[in-house]
């Protein structure tokens, strides 16, 4: 019989918490690097702007929230 691997609900939603930062991060590499592209076009480099002010928005949220799960335990 295969041996029970404990479960908390903290670890999960900690490593989920870190998975998603980990995500955010890539997302904010992956557009930054695109900015060059998009230099003489006013539009696309405004939505790049808007875009990467949002996915630093959610990374902050996600850090304030991993600094409470650690708070908490």
């Amino acid at each position: 019989m295969p041996e029970e691997r404990p479960f908390t609900r903290e670890y999960v939603i900690y490593v989920t918490n870190r998975h998603m930062i980990s995500q955010i991060d890539r997302s904010i590499r992956k557009t930054t690097a695109r900015v060059s592209e998009f230099a003489n076009n006013l539009e696309k480099s405004q939505e790049i702007l808007e875009t990467l002010s949002i996915l630093h928005g959610m990374k902050r949220v996600l850090v304030d929230n991993s600094k409470n799960l650690r708070k908490s335990k």
